[in-house]
């Protein structure tokens, strides 16, 4: 019996360090930054679809639940610098307390839904409430 348990000690701390990396071998997606058809990542507000982050200034079009990236016909994502970007329905790190749901989230502020609207607070900051 004390060889069976001193077996099963050592049979463990051989183990361990394998489950230990095999931790890390679960990272999916894209860990770089990626060009983002010249579009520069401005970490302040950040918008991720797929395995591609885009920063503030990226011009999203939302339907009721869920917001994408606006490109052109060439596939070139759109910024509010260019002038198809009054097409779009919110702007990543660009806050409007008339934002829906969705594109609030999506553009990064925080949505009250017992005020109904979106506040100019992040999404991401733990202390964002609907406190008045």
């Amino acid at each position: 019996m004390r060889k069976f348990i001193m077996s099963m000690v050592a049979l463990g701390f051989l183990a361990a360090p394998v489950l230990m990396l095999q931790g890390c071998g679960n990272i999916t997606g894209d860990t770089a930054y990626n060009d983002n058809s010249g579009q520069e990542i401005d970490n302040s507000y950040t918008f991720n679809e797929g395995d591609r982050d885009y920063g503030s200034g990226t011009v999203l079009v939302c339907d009721d639940a869920n917001c994408s990236v606006m490109v052109d016909e060439s596939g070139r994502t759109i910024t509010n610098a260019d002038d198809e970007a009054d097409a779009g329905d919110a702007v990543i790190g660009e806050y409007s307390d008339a934002y829906s749901p969705a594109e609030c989230n999506a553009a990064g502020f925080f949505y009250c839904t017992i005020e109904d609207k979106c506040l100019n607070q992040r999404v991401d900051d733990s202390s964002s409430s609907c406190s008045k």
